[in-house]
């Protein structure tokens, strides 16, 4: 199955690697410098709304688009 999927990416011209999960910090700095933190950030501003408005939460009055809105708010504000 691995070789499949490294035939579809030459094809793309694609390279791929393997990276040993140890050397992520190395390989992959925005995922550690930038990424993270912005998760982070990004999980607790979620969070903090969830709980200020629980009740409009488990009711289902936040749909799939306002969920996306407030998505783009909170990466704005962080």
């Amino acid at each position: 199955m691995i070789k499949v999927l490294q035939d579809e990416f030459k094809k793309l011209n694609c390279t791929t690697s393997y990276i040993p999960s140890s050397c992520t910090s190395f390989i992959q700095v925005l995922d550690i410098s930038l990424n993270k933190p912005l998760k982070d950030l990004v999980a607790q501003a979620a969070s903090n709304h969830t709980d200020k408005f629980y009740e409009r939460y488990e009711a289902g009055s936040f749909l799939v688009g306002d969920r996306r809105v407030l998505l783009t708010e909170w990466v704005v504000a962080v």
